[in-house]
């Protein structure tokens, strides 16, 4: 069943027009009836942009009076920015250039190093415990904002468990705070981070996509498996370019750790077996440099939002072209894709403001490709297995090998 939240105290009890762009609401934001759209775009800007006029007059029609099918208004950012600001001064929610709220909850963009990634850790699920409101806008966007809360979940889910798993686990306030979150990763802790992770993603998937459950336990785990690969290695370097801009030849092995050739002694420092060691040094410092820098490159030359990387994860798990599913299976998976990306329009027209974002968009669905299962990455794992780093029965093994 859908989430139902009260309104906040002063919001709108029913719909009304928003003071900015003229479009209707029933919640209000930052106390007043302006949109999330527009308070999104204005939290956006705040301090960090500068807009020129569209017009050069510094006068575009902008409010209620301008009407939300009158464009200029929306595209007009100068105006638009500024008719806020007016709007937050004279009710008394801006004082000395400072919002009396904060909601920044849509995420941030890539890129800005490790305390931006803590941060917005921290804001997502503050966000979701908090139960805020549920805009007009977030409600066109349902599958979107269900990945948003439910990737929050499953990220706790992960962190705590890694962590708490270590031989020598952190203190809860140090969790708490995420300090030290990323340690060098080992073969033991890699093999741990997936068990966790496919134990995380199980729920994960029937709270997002609820047909799920309907579909057999074999199904189930085909398209599981499937999407493991994809995502492990798209999400690894999603969060490896903000945890370390300065690295780009670092991956994630899992959750709270990372893989890169400086590290090869550590991750083999607890494998089970009689390993051929600087022949795996050498593979694992020549991944570094190519594969893992490759996406590391391509990934911070497009700077995904972090609604843009929900929709990815949402596309990626229903990509089955390949696999033995069923007919319902495929005819779901064509349903999900298509609605996530008419919730990205949405995205990109009322919350970013872009009209023309075909470029990018084509950009962000290479992602899909990008990280599939790949030959490269089968040719890996078959060299670690060569050379003693992986056994028959290692857990990531099998798990590429079924």
């Amino acid at each position: 069943s859908r989430r139902v939240t009260m309104p906040r105290i002063g919001a709108a009890t029913k719909e009304r027009l928003c003071l900015v762009c003229g479009g209707k609401t029933s919640v209000a934001h930052m106390g007043l009836d302006v949109c999330r759209a527009c308070t999104v775009f204005y939290r956006r800007s705040v301090g960090k942009r500068v807009y020129a006029c569209r017009s050069n007059s510094n006068g575009c029609l902008i409010g209620p009076e301008g009407g939300l099918h009158n464009r200029e208004c929306v595209n007009c950012r100068k105006c638009r920015f500024d008719h806020i600001e007016r709007v937050l001064t004279e009710s008394g929610v801006l004082i000395q250039g400072k919002s009396c709220e904060s909601d920044d909850s849509q995420g941030a963009e890539i890129g800005a190093g490790p305390s931006a990634e803590l941060e917005f850790e921290k804001t997502t699920l503050s966000s979701d415990l908090r139960g805020l409101s549920i805009s007009s806008n977030e409600c066109r966007r349902p599958i979107l904002s269900r990945l948003r809360d439910r990737y929050t979940t499953m990220s706790e889910i992960r962190f705590i468990s890694e962590l708490n798993l270590r031989p020598n686990p952190p203190h809860p306030l140090q969790m708490k705070n995420r300090k030290n979150q990323f340690y060098p990763a080992t073969f033991g802790s890699m093999d741990t981070a997936n068990r966790v992770f496919l134990s995380a993603v199980m729920p994960f998937a029937s709270s997002v996509f609820p047909e799920f459950d309907s579909f057999g336990e074999q199904e189930q785990w085909t398209i599981i498996m499937n999407f493991f690969f994809r995502f492990r290695s798209f999400e690894s370097t999603y969060r490896a370019e903000k945890a370390f801009p300065d690295h780009p030849d670092r991956t994630l092995g899992g959750y709270t750790t990372y893989i890169c050739g400086e590290v090869a002694d550590i991750f083999l420092s607890d494998c089970p077996n009689v390993v051929r060691v600087d022949d795996a040094k050498r593979l694992m410092a020549t991944m570094s440099k190519a594969a893992f820098a490759k996406n590391r490159e391509f990934m911070a030359r497009l700077k995904p939002h972090h609604e843009e990387f929900l929709a990815i994860v949402g596309i990626m798990f229903w990509t089955l072209e390949g696999q033995c599913v069923s007919e319902e299976a495929f005819e779901l998976s064509e349903r999900y894709r298509s609605e996530i990306l008419q919730e990205l329009h949405v995205y990109y027209r009322e919350v970013l403001g872009m009209d023309d974002y075909a470029a990018r968009l084509g950009e962000l669905l290479t992602l899909v490709q990008i990280f599939e299962k790949s030959e490269d990455m089968k040719e890996f794992f078959e060299l670690l297995r060569l050379m003693n780093v992986f056994s028959d029965d290692t857990f990531a093994y099998r798990l590429i090998k079924d």
